[in-house]
């Protein structure tokens, strides 16, 4: 009895040792870095056909809409003039790409985010150039899929610059490996200052990438012992671009004051989490299969040669500490949030991705020299997560119809919408004619003193002379024996009901569900409204 698992282990052994994997994985991978070009387009189709419907099914939230309606003002010259005046938080790259995209004969919920889809897919296309440069075909395959597990793969369908960004960082990164190489320096360095300017170009907090760029090309200057002056000059010229933001920035002070996403050192963990706990289970997944690998074949593995398309001689060092310094860029955005811009969220780093990839395909392009599996398996893995990212989810639904008790609510009469970011995306999606049966009452100084926040009241406000949004005066609302219906919802923080309660106001809940409340206001018959501010 003793001896039968040790019996069972050596007819395994003897069954399997006729595979080779070994042998297949170079047979197999110089098959796929032959026709690399083929594969990549049939990857591309699918992940254009799949993002394509996930956004045909996706409704705009609530800055996707501010894109919307600024990329569609009739002129760039209106659109500008629109960024001046606080109307949303970007710069103007980012409008241009979308109102461009708009032309397309597509639906609008496509259409916009088109250049989000294109960003997204040249980065991926710029992790795989970057890897197969070092480390062969095999883990350039996993650096191309790796993305769609994690968190980022959510910003290639949402008309935001956030895509574009990672397209950006990710031509920077090419041109920075090639130019540092020595090589077609007469356009890498100049394409490396436009990538950089892009990025810049499409969101503020995109300056951030230069920390690991000018961190890394110091680490490789000091040990050449000699400064590369042609990627300090690019590095240079894409931050003049932070030039054109001198205009934007003023007509974005006002927010500063009481901003929608403080800083606090915890958020850190909560990105890290947030962006990559989809990597858990194809973790898992890949150590379950090494584990059996290694269980099967005990001891055996090689150095695979360069031409079988899985490791080669290598990232270079400095090529290490840009990945290691991208995964560490959360760490910059935070110290950047409590001290200059006084806000932190998780898409203002995105750029981190492309370090935590490069750093997971490094280290198992490291072990796949022994285990030439290993790459193979991260593919396989990596493919799972691409292959149910572009799995359609169904057909578009209008908002509305996801919320019945405001429909209904909206029947009885007109309707305060507490939350300002669920007021806006159902006038958004409200025909004409119903428009008019929402509103959000809006008092700056009771939305800083109940929830300390005033952005996005703030923005509405903004934008309430270009689309004639109803925004009545809070303090204008009360009326002796006036009633008035308000929806709540339990998503964010609101000012609203407590100001009402603490000013005398009769407030009673008239219909609820799990995620919402309607309640009916009355003000009491003799005006005492006192509103501390």
């Amino acid at each position: 009895m003793s001896t039968l698992p040790e019996a069972v282990h050596t007819r395994i052994r003897s069954r399997t040792a006729a595979l080779q994997p070994e042998k297949f994985v170079e047979r197999f991978g110089a098959l796929l870095e032959a026709h690399r070009f083929a594969v990549l387009g049939l990857l591309s189709a699918v992940y254009f056909a799949g993002a394509a419907l996930h956004a045909r099914a996706k409704p705009f939230w609530n800055d996707e809409i501010y894109t919307v309606l600024i990329s569609g003002l009739p002129d760039l010259h209106s659109i500008w003039r629109a960024l001046t005046q606080g109307l949303d938080g970007h710069p103007p790259l980012g409008y241009v790409f979308v109102r461009t995209a708009r032309h397309l004969p597509l639906d609008l919920h496509i259409d916009a985010r088109v250049p989000a889809m294109l960003g997204f897919w040249i980065f991926c296309l710029c992790l795989f150039r970057f890897v197969r440069r070092r480390m062969g075909t095999w883990p350039a395959f996993a650096a191309l899929l790796l993305p769609f597990a994690s968190g980022t793969s959510v910003y290639s369908i949402e008309a935001r610059s956030y895509g574009q960004v990672l397209g950006f960082v990710g031509i920077a990164l090419v041109s920075w490996q090639m130019a540092a190489d020595g090589e077609h320096r007469r356009w890498t360095l100049p394409a490396l200052a436009l990538a950089l300017a892009g990025a810049m170009f499409s969101h503020y907090e995109a300056g951030l990438i230069f920390g690991p760029f000018c961190g890394a090309e110091l680490f490789r200057d000091v040990r050449r012992r000699k400064i590369d002056w042609g990627i300090w000059a690019a590095f240079f010229a894409g931050f003049l671009a932070v030039l054109s933001y001198l205009p934007f920035i003023a007509g974005q002070r006002k927010y500063m004051g009481h901003p929608w996403a403080r800083p606090h050192v915890w958020m850190l963990f909560d990105y890290y989490e947030n962006e990559f706990r989809q990597l858990i289970i194809p973790g898992i997944a890949f150590l379950a299969f090494a584990a059996l690998y290694y269980a099967v074949y005990p001891g055996r593995g090689r150095t695979v040669e360069a031409g079988s398309a899985t490791p080669m001689d290598g990232p270079r060092s400095h090529e290490m500490v840009i990945a290691a310094l991208f995964a560490a860029l959360p760490f910059v955005g935070m110290a950047a949030g409590l001290l200059v811009t006084h806000m932190f969220a998780d898409r203002y780093v995105i750029a981190t991705t492309a370090g935590v990839v490069l750093l997971a395909v490094m280290v198992v392009a490291r072990a796949g020299r022994n285990a030439p599996v290993l790459p193979v398996l991260l593919v396989l893995v990596a493919l799972g997560s691409f292959a149910q990212k572009s799995v359609p989810t169904g057909k578009f639904h209008n908002p509305i119809d996801a919320a019945p008790l405001l429909r209904k609510t909206m029947a009885l009469g007109p309707v305060a919408i507490e939350d300002g970011l669920t007021f806006f995306e159902t006038w958004y999606y409200l025909p004409p004619q119903s428009k008019s049966r929402v509103f959000f009452p809006i008092d700056l100084d009771a939305a800083a003193l109940y929830t300390g926040r005033d952005t996005v009241d703030r923005t509405l406000l903004a934008w309430k002379p270009w689309v004639n949004l109803p925004l009545p005066d809070y303090r204008g609302l009360e009326k002796p024996g006036r009633s008035m219906l308000v929806y709540h919802t339990s998503e964010r923080p609101f000012w609203l009901l407590g100001a009402l309660v603490h000013d005398g106001a009769r407030v009673r809940m008239i219909a609820w569900n799990l995620t919402a409340a309607v309640y009916r206001v009355t003000f009491p018959s003799r005006p005492q409204l006192t509103t501390a501010h």
